[in-house]
Formats: C-alpha cells, sequence, structure tokens
C-alpha cells in the first residue's frame, strides 16, 4: 500500500520548488515588462559603475544552469531587495524543470528576452554616456576658448598699456633732451659773453693804462 504521508510530502515539495521558479520568471518578466533591468548598487547605495564610466546592470540568470542556482546572493542590494519582495528565491534541480515542459518554456522564454533587453539596455546607456561624454568635452572647449580669448583681450590690453607707456617716456625723453640741450645752449651763449665781456674788460684795462 503506498505511503500517503511520503507522497503528501513529495507532492508538497514539488509545487513548492515549481512555484519557486514562477517567482523567477515573475520578477524576470517584470523586468521585461518594465523594459529596464535595475542598475547594480554599492552597499552604500550608489550605482556601480564600470572602470570606463559605464552604468553596470544588475546580475541576471543568462543559462537555465544559472537560473536554477539563483538565489540572490549574486545580486546586489536592489536585486535582493526585489528578491525578498518577490518571497524569495532558492536552487532546484533540473530535473524539476524537466518534469514541468510549460514551465520549461516560460523559463526559457525569459532567459532569451531578458538577455535580448540587456544588450538594448546596455547600448543606450552606453550611447546617452557618449552623448553626455560628448556634451562634457565640448562645454570644456569652449571654456578654454573662453578662457583663451580672455587671456588674448588680457594680454592685448597690456601690450597696448606698454606701448602707450613706451611712447609717453620716450616723449618725455624727447622732451628732456631738448630742454637740457637747450640749457647746455644757454649756458654755452652765457660763458661766450662772460669771455666776451672778460677780454674787453683787459683789453680796456690794458689800453688805460698805456694812457696813463
Amino acid at each position: 500500500m503506498p505511503n500517503v504521508s511520503s507522497n503528501h510530502v513529495s507532492v508538497v515539495s514539488r509545487e513548492r520548488a515549481l512555484e519557486n521558479i514562477r517567482r523567477k520568471v515573475r520578477l524576470l518578466d517584470l523586468w521585461i515588462d518594465d523594459k529596464h533591468i535595475p542598475w547594480k548598487e554599492a552597499e552604500n547605495g550608489q550605482t556601480v559603475r564600470s572602470s570606463d564610466g559605464e552604468q553596470v546592470l544588475e546580475w541576471f540568470p543568462r543559462t537555465v544552469v544559472e537560473f536554477a542556482r539563483w538565489t540572490g546572493a549574486e545580486n546586489s542590494p536592489v536585486g535582493r531587495r526585489m528578491i525578498k519582495e518577490f518571497g524569495g528565491f532558492e536552487t532546484f534541480g533540473r530535473s524539476t524543470l524537466d518534469r514541468a515542459q510549460t514551465l520549461k518554456e516560460s523559463v526559457l522564454r525569459v532567459l532569451r528576452d531578458v538577455g535580448r533587453m540587456a544588450h538594448i539596455q546596455a547600448q543606450s546607456s552606453n550611447r546617452s554616456s557618449a552623448i553626455e561624454s560628448l556634451k562634457l568635452a565640448v562645454e570644456a572647449e569652449r571654456a578654454r576658448k573662453q578662457e583663451a580669448q580672455r587671456l588674448y583681450v588680457d594680454s592685448l590690453s597690456k601690450i597696448n598699456k606698454l606701448d602707450r607707456d613706451l611712447i609717453n617716456e620716450r616723449q618725455l625723453r624727447t622732451a628732456d633732451i631738448e630742454r637740457l640741450t637747450q640749457e647746455l645752449n644757454d649756458v654755452r651763449s652765457q660763458n661766450a659773453e662772460l669771455v666776451a665781456r672778460n677780454r674787453k674788460s683787459k683789453a680796456l684795462h690794458v689800453a688805460g693804462g698805456r694812457d696813463g
């Protein structure tokens, strides 16, 4: 006679395993319907980025084996929170899925669809990042150009000021030279007059001596 208790436990265990598979399918279907796989989070809640600065997708299974072993331990905080909301995940044996052909087809479908969506989402993110990087590069180049123009205008202003100062200095020096030249000529003229007077005075003195 069959052991009813053992059969009951077996049925319950099988149903629990199938429901575990369904929960995993439902979570992946949610991401597919939303057309968005969460971005991976660090423990501090910050978005994880690759060495190239790109956002990293949350871990998800890509094969039936990974799907069977998926428990959430592979996921970041954002993935673990969602898995907890779905009741948690457990591992299951390959034979469990092989005996549920309809459910197996659902698993293969979500693995295919989520893989395609991940590729599209990553490409879209990379394009957005590339566009943003180009925008930042353009802004940086514009800022450098504006700074170069400012430096050019400042330098030109300084050069013009130096030119004006040099012209003024030359004019002042020319005026000083002309003034000093004039003063020198005046002194020479005065000296010449004094010499002439002195000679005349001496000549008169000599002549007066003779007359006496």
